[in-house]
């Protein structure tokens, strides 16, 4: 990676982080990121502990950033694999805390789906590289791992996000009850869960899916006890594929995918 690019990721990072201060500090438009949430009548939403998640992920791209800054960051394959993709992730990330808090919600969506595949495509390029190098430690811990908890967690927040934009449009789920499209979301959120930890052996993202389908159990256990137990049998599901998959892989594997 440059270092005009680590720079750019530098500074696209130190503003997101402040962004996301300012949203539930002043807060942003006089509403925190979680009262938004809880405005709308959600059925797939896991309980308020579990968006301390996002300071993990702010830690691990912090700690990728950093790295990148550095003369072995520089000639990191994998740092330079990710190209434009990591300022325009910040970018997007930036921009969807000012989207969220002032009703942007369409547009919040289509930041977050930006944030998705930018994550989707930085991932297709460390898969891409890993045949011309075997994968230090480091590059391990400080550009994999935080990339696939993040990736992890934007996965399963996209849904609720969908459904804000679809609530906010007047919809109501019909012809379905809101608790059986949040129910084929679990389902959804568990298979793709188990592809990634099972055939790409991504432990870190099936990690984050456990921890956001228990948080959902705590916090749907009370209004929704059928729901709750679904979300929390997916997630044992999810921990005994990764249990199984910690088992038989090699430890260099372990982590954030082969690659």
């Amino acid at each position: 990676m440059t270092l005009r690019l680590a720079t750019l990721n530098a500074l696209l990072l130190v503003v997101m982080l402040v962004l996301n201060s300012l949203a539930n500090l002043l807060p942003l438009n006089g509403r925190t990121t979680a009262f938004i949430s809880d405005s709308f009548p959600l059925v797939f939403v896991p309980a308020g502990y579990v968006f301390a998640i996002w300071g993990l992920i702010y830690l691990g791209v912090t700690g990728l950033v950093g790295y990148a800054l550095t003369p072995a960051g520089r000639r990191s394959v994998r740092l330079g694999a990710l190209g434009i993709w990591l300022p325009v992730n910040f970018a997007a990330n930036a921009l969807w805390i000012l989207a969220w808090h002032y009703g942007a919600y369409l547009a919040s969506l289509v930041l977050m789906l930006t944030i998705l595949v930018s994550l989707k495509a930085m991932r297709a390029r460390l898969d891409a590289v890993a045949g011309v190098e075997p994968p230090s430690r480091r590059d391990t811990w400080l550009v994999r791992a935080p990339l696939s908890v993040y990736q992890g967690w934007i996965s399963v927040a996209t849904i609720p996000n969908t459904a804000v934009v679809l609530l906010s449009a007047g919809w109501s789920g019909a012809p379905f009850a809101p608790e059986a499209w949040a129910a084929l979301m679990v389902v959804v959120a568990a298979v793709l869960n188990l592809v990634m930890v099972v055939r790409l052996r991504d432990v870190a993202f099936g990690a984050v899916g456990v921890w956001a389908l228990v948080g959902t159990f705590a916090q749907q256990q009370i209004a929704y006890p059928p729901f709750a137990l679904l979300s929390l049998g997916a997630a044992a599901v999810i921990a005994l594929s990764i249990a199984a998959t910690m088992a038989l892989r090699p430890r260099s594997a372990r982590v954030g995918g082969a690659a």
